[in-house]
């Protein structure tokens, strides 16, 4: 691993704090109490909240991003359809967001990848953006990389952001053919985050345990085999891990130990970004390009 640390790459703004809401104060007394007394019932209510993304407002910027975009859709299964979306022409690199993100998020990389002469592929994932559904959760997200590898590639690369990170590093161990991979505030493991989520709304951990055991019977795959450090040291792409050191959502030591545990990557560490606005940045962006030229 090559860590590459530079402040210049960096933004200014600070997040702000606000206190809960009063909605969400409510939620946790109500979960508080639904895990006294239906222990069952609140597991359900917990994966539920888990595996539901939040469909946010698209700002202007990532409408003119998706202004030039080819558009159809895709069979995901036999109730939902994802929609895939296309760039340029050229080598092909698939674009892969996080949880309650969208294509769209992803749309800074789409010109400067299409200027360096790249073909650029984006979905949205199952009950994300345009996209069918309801809940979804990681198993069905590394799904929807290898179907869209299977029709749109052979792939040069995958781009990956947050959980779309951990789905392409699964996507690559289920034998999705890329050259190379740019990982981007990859986290890994989903237990963490089911953990950090019922603590939020006041799940107990018996609470949690049940809830974890439903997802797993749900999507049909153990939490304990979805750790990306392990996958990491059997792979034999080159990677670029790109990582803010004040990242709020997904931890920074998260990327560090995925970088450190990957034969041939590189880590740069960026500075005032954050989680999300690290996908926007230009300088990240040449990185991305630069890295996905070299020989």
């Amino acid at each position: 691993m090559t860590d590459t640390s530079q402040a210049s790459l960096a933004g200014r703004v600070k997040p702000r704090r606000t206190k809960p809401a009063v909605g969400v104060m409510a939620l946790r007394l109500g979960m508080s109490a639904v895990s006294r007394i239906a222990p069952d019932r609140a597991a359900a209510w917990l994966m539920t909240i888990f595996t539901t993304p939040r469909r946010h407002r698209v700002p202007e910027r990532e409408v003119a991003w998706m202004a030039g975009a080819t558009r159809k859709w895709m069979a995901f299964d036999s109730k939902r359809r994802i929609p895939v979306y296309e760039w340029g022409e050229g080598p092909t690199v698939l674009l892969a967001h996080g949880f309650s993100g969208r294509a769209s998020q992803m749309g800074a990389f789409v010109a400067p990848l299409v200027d360096a002469g790249f073909r650029v592929v984006a979905f949205d994932a199952p009950a994300h953006g345009q996209a069918e559904g309801k809940q979804t959760a990681l198993p069905e997200m590394i799904d929807a990389i290898v179907d869209v590898a299977g029709v749109e590639g052979p792939l040069e690369a995958i781009v990956g952001h947050s959980l779309g990170a951990a789905s392409a590093v699964f996507a690559l161990q289920a034998g999705v053919a890329a050259k190379k991979t740019v990982l981007i505030a990859p986290p890994d493991y989903p237990g963490t985050y089911l953990k950090k989520v019922a603590r939020f709304v006041g799940a107990s951990d018996r609470v949690e345990g049940r809830a974890q055991a439903r997802i797993e019977r749900t999507y049909g795959r153990a939490f304990e085999d979805l750790q990306v450090v392990p996958v990491a040291r059997g792979m034999a792409q080159a990677a670029l891990v790109l990582h803010d050191a004040g990242d709020s959502q997904v931890p920074y030591a998260s990327g560090r130990g995925v970088a450190e545990a990957w034969p041939d990557a590189e880590l740069v560490t960026t500075e005032g970004l954050g989680h999300n606005r690290i996908l926007r940045d230009p300088e990240v962006a040449a990185r991305i390009v630069a890295f996905l030229t070299r020989d």
